[in-house]
Formats: C-alpha cells, sequence, structure tokens
C-alpha cells in the first residue's frame, strides 16, 4: 500500500491522566513538565514526524488513512487509543467518545523502545472517497488502563492529486520532464500513469517513469508526444497540468536530403535533419518518410536514427515534384521539395522494323503527354498513347539503333533502353543493271554510316560490293561488282552501337535485279 503524507505528529504523554474511571498512574507523572499533554503538531513544525497520510491499494483506491506518531519513552505505558470523526472531536476527558475508537475500539498496543516512530494503519470499511475528511485525537494508556485527556486535533482530506509545475529538459523524445505537485503518493504498476498528449490532442501517450514522489515526478518524454499538457493518472483519474505548463515537444525537422531527384526504387536518399525518433523498423512505431501522400515501407528504410533517414524512394511514389516530410506519430516535418524522376522499365518489343509499334512501362510519365516525347536513337517517334505508367509509340522512319527515352512534360527525361532497327529494302534502282554501274537501294534502318555494314549480290553469301558510293539510314549507293549476276541483293547491317556483330543485323532485300546485257556497238566480218 502508499502513503500520501499530510501532516506531523508528535505524542507527548500527560502528567494526570483522566477516562477510563481508574487512579492516575504514579509512573505518568513522572513525566517532564514539557511532555505534559499529547500533542499533535501541524505541518509547519519542525518535528519532522510523518503523522496522517491516505493509504491506497493496489488498484490506487483510497482505504485509509495512516497514523505515525512517536512513542511515549515511559514505564507503565500500556499504549494507545486513536480516536476518529467525520467532524471535530472534543478535547479534554475521553469519556464519551468510545464509539469513535479505531481498531473496533481496541487498544494500540506499545511497542518497540526508546523514542521510535510508531504507526498504525486505520483501514475503513467502507473505503473513503476523494474529499472526505476525518479528524483524528490520541491518548495515551497506563498499565491500569488509565487514559490520558485528549491531544490536540488533526484532521485529513482525502485530496486529489493535483500538478502546480511542468518542468521540461529539452523537447526531444526521452528528454527528462520534471512534475511537480501533491497527493502523488507511491507509484503502483498498472494504475498510476504520467500521459502526454498526442498529436490530435488527448491526453494518452504513456510516459516511462524514473521517479514518482509524493509531490514529484520524473519522467521522459515518450515517442507519440506532441505540444500540450501532461497529465497524471491515479486509479483513473486523470489530471491535467495547468494552462502554461504545456510541454513544448520539438517536431521533426528535415534540413538536407541529397540527391533532391531520383525515380523509384532507385539510389539510397539521405535525409538528415532532428528528432526523427527511433527505428520503425525495431519498434513497430508509427513513424515514415512521405513522398507527397505516399508513404515508404519498412522495406524502403536502410538506416534510421534520430538525425539521419537512409531510404528509397517508394514504389508507388505518383508526381512530379512532392513534397517529402517525416511523420514521427502524428508530428509531420517541414516539406522539402523532390523531384520524381520518369523512369523506363521495359520496351516491348525490343527490335522491329520501321513502323513497328513499341509499348514502354514505366512510373512517372506523366498523365498527360503534353510536351512530352518518345524518341529512337534521338530520333522523335509518333506517340498514339500516354498514360503515368504506359506508352505506345511507333517506330518512325529514320529511327537508329539506339536507346528509347521518354521526355516529361517538364522536360525530364527518363533511362535509356536499347532497341534494334530492323534494316528493310523497299526499292532497288535501277531494276537492270551491269557490272561497274551504281545502283541506289532504299529502305530504313540502315545506319547513319557504313560502320562495317556491306551489301552482296547474288544472295547473303554472293558477291560483296567493293565499293561503297554513299551510305545513309534510307538510301545506300553501291558499284555493282564484278561476278555479280541475277538474283538478290542483300544488306548486312552491322550495328556497332548496340555491340551485335554482322551475323546478327542481316536483312534481304526481296528485290530481283537483273543484269542488263551487254550492248553491241556493231557487227564485223572476220
Amino acid at each position: 500500500m502508499k502513503k500520501l503524507v499530510l501532516g506531523l505528529l508528535s505524542l507527548l504523554v500527560l502528567a494526570g491522566c483522566g477516562g477510563g474511571g481508574g487512579a492516575a498512574d504514579t509512573s505518568l507523572q513522572q513525566v517532564p513538565a514539557q511532555q505534559q499533554g499529547l500533542q499533535i503538531i501541524n505541518q509547519q513544525s519542525t518535528d519532522g514526524n510523518l503523522v496522517l497520510g491516505v493509504i491506497k491499494d493496489a488498484s490506487g483506491v483510497p482505504v485509509g488513512v495512516q497514523i505515525q506518531w512517536t512513542r511515549v519513552n515511559v514505564t507503565g505505558v500500556q499504549g494507545y487509543y486513536i480516536y476518529r470523526d467525520t467532524v471535530s472531536l472534543p478535547g479534554g476527558n475521553p469519556a464519551g467518545q468510545e464509539s469513535k475508537r479505531i481498531n473496533d475500539g481496541n487498544i494500540i498496543p506499545q511497542s518497540g523502545t526508546g523514542t521510535q516512530t510508531l504507526t498504525f494503519d486505520d483501514i475503513m470499511t467502507p473505503p473513503p472517497s476523494i474529499n472526505d475528511q476525518f479528524f483524528y485525537r490520541m491518548t495515551v494508556v497506563n498499565s491500569t488502563s488509565d487514559e490520558s485527556d485528549m491531544s490536540n486535533e488533526l484532521s485529513i482530506t482525502i485530496a486529489q492529486h493535483t500538478i502546480t509545475t511542468v518542468t521540461q529538459g529539452g523537447g526531444s523524445i526521452g528528454d527528462s520532464v520534471t512534475i511537480n505537485g501533491s497527493n502523488f503518493g507511491s507509484s503502483q504498476t498498472g494504475t498510476d500513469f504520467v500521459f502526454f498528449t498526442n498529436s490530435s490532442g488527448t491526453t494518452n501517450v504513456e510516459a516511462s517513469v524514473t521517479t514518482w514522489g509524493n509531490d514529484q515526478i520524473i519522467c521522459t518524454i515518450p515517442y507519440g508526444a506532441a505540444d500540450g499538457l501532461v497529465g497524471v493518472q491515479i486509479n483513473g483519474v486523470l489530471v491535467l497540468a495547468p494552462a502554461g505548463q504545456e510541454i513544448d515537444y520539438n517536431e521533426p525537422a528535415v534540413a538536407v536530403v541529397t540527391p533532391l531527384q531520383d525515380w523509384v526504387q532507385n539510389l539510397d536518399i539521405t535525409i538528415s535533419g532532428t528528432d526523427f525518433g527511433p527505428d520503425p523498423n525495431t519498434t513497430g512505431t508509427l513513424t515514415d518518410v512521405f513522398f507527397g501522400s505516399t508513404p515508404i515501407q519498412l522495406s524502403d528504410i536502410q538506416n534510421w536514427t534520430d538525425t539521419e533517414i537512409v531510404c528509397k524512394v517508394p514504389a508507388a511514389a505518383f508526381g512530379l515534384t512532392v513534397s517529402l516530410t517525416v511523420d514521427v506519430a502524428g508530428n509531420v516535418s517541414n516539406g522539402t521539395n523532390f523531384l520524381l524522376l520518369p523512369h523506363l522499365v521495359t520496351v516491348a518489343p525490343q527490335s522491329g522494323a520501321t513502323g513497328t509499334n513499341i509499348v514502354l512501362t514505366g512510373t512517372n510519365f506523366g498523365t498527360t503527354q503534353g510536351a512530352g516525347t518518345v524518341t529512337l536513337g534521338g530520333v522523335l517517334c509518333n506517340v498514339s498513347s500516354w498514360t503515368n505508367d504506359s506508352i505506345t509509340a511507333n517506330v518512325n522512319a529514320g529511327c537508329v539503333d539506339g536507346n528509347v527515352v521518354v521526355t516529361r512534360n517538364d522536360t525530364n527525361g527518363t533511362n535509356g533502353i536499347g532497341f534494334d532497327v530492323a534494316p528493310s529494302i523497299t526499292n532497288v534502282a535501277p531494276g537492270r543493271i551491269v557490272e561497274g554501274q551504281n545502283v541506289t537501294i532504299t529502305g530504313s534502318g540502315f545506319g547513319t554510316a557504313q560502320n562495317g555494314s556491306t551489301v552482296t549480290f547474288n544472295g547473303g553469301g554472293g558477291v560483296a560490293a567493293t565499293n561503297i558510293i554513299s551510305w545513309g539510314q534510307s538510301t545506300i549507293i553501291v558499284e555493282v561488282p564484278a561476278g555479280a549476276t541475277t538474283g538478290t541483293i542483300t544488306v548486312h547491317i552491322n550495328d556497332a552501337s548496340v555491340g551485335s556483330d554482322i551475323d546478327d543485323a542481316t536483312s534481304v532485300s526481296n528485290v530481283t535485279v537483273v543484269l542488263a546485257a551487254p550492248d553491241l556497238t556493231g557487227v564485223g566480218q572476220l
């Protein structure tokens, strides 16, 4: 049980004992003059003995009053009577007040030695309630049951605990807070708590208590606390600190974010600042980093301390420029603008001829195309549909092997994914050619320079042209080599830009060329 100290008591013996109807005990008459009279000293006394205290059971309910007094060190003292009433008790001779004796009317036996402090717990049935007031007097009884006159009177009120001042050593989680007040008693596990106000204004965030005394409690600021009043709850009764004694909690603050732009699930982002609280991976606390309205997942967190967070942009992050904030149990930091870059994940297919439709998937392309573009090898592609995570485009004439890149409406571009433009021949002119004559091959996907590509006559394994007049993306001019015959012209593309060899990028034309017969200039007789 616990006790709430309210006063001081010093018991002194009266030389002439009254009450009880017996003769005065001569041993009691030897008490020095300064001890003649049973005295209860008020709380301002320098006596220092604890007197009346509220007793509470393990659940925190008041169950009675504890009385302490200094033992009367006189031979012949049998014990003491203690009187209690809810109104003031008369002084003098205790005769007629027997019904007011506590301990079922029984004497409280003398015990101990010397002038030690004696204690008796006045457990009441039914138990007292808040604001109940009780008045106490005492008498001393000698060996022949003679009783002294009443002592002076002391009263106690079963008072509710109160908070007077709150002093904080700092405003961060774990910093010390001192709560001064009265009637806190001694803490009982499970019934007595200190609560801080949360970000919603409710005083329900339990603090860790370092020390608990009758008039002072020292605790630490818990995770989840916010600006507001602190409260002490005893046996279900929550008492708040008075106005002006609010806790000033340091909300999380973001100072620097590096880098200030990235796409989802790419690089580690480092957030530096203060009061980020404990790592939610280890505490299970409701702490998070938000990119706009999208929180990171626990798996996105690489490291978390009170001053630094390392994480990745969450996969579900959406938008262009978003506000990056740290939320510590509802306490939200300042926001820092963070640029969510577009990111290209897949291109399908990754090869095809001019006119091929390709589907691009990724994140943060923007909900509408606007001024956004898709390029292949630096050449614009026609776009037929555009959403935030999917684009359909067409391989235009003039596109060359290279990377497919999406440039968002705000001019920020994605990473590139390689695409092979398959070469195709649409025409060979003239249709009738002879050795040494130039022939023009038109089509697409030839590449802007020869770069090891070849043209052969008579099929893929035929005669190679050795004299290349010019080579362009859509036009090649070559001289018909010696040995060329009627057959198929083949263009072999060596795509050095994507590292493929000559055999991996071959296009065979469907144009059959018939070599012209030589012209006769005359006929003569031998």
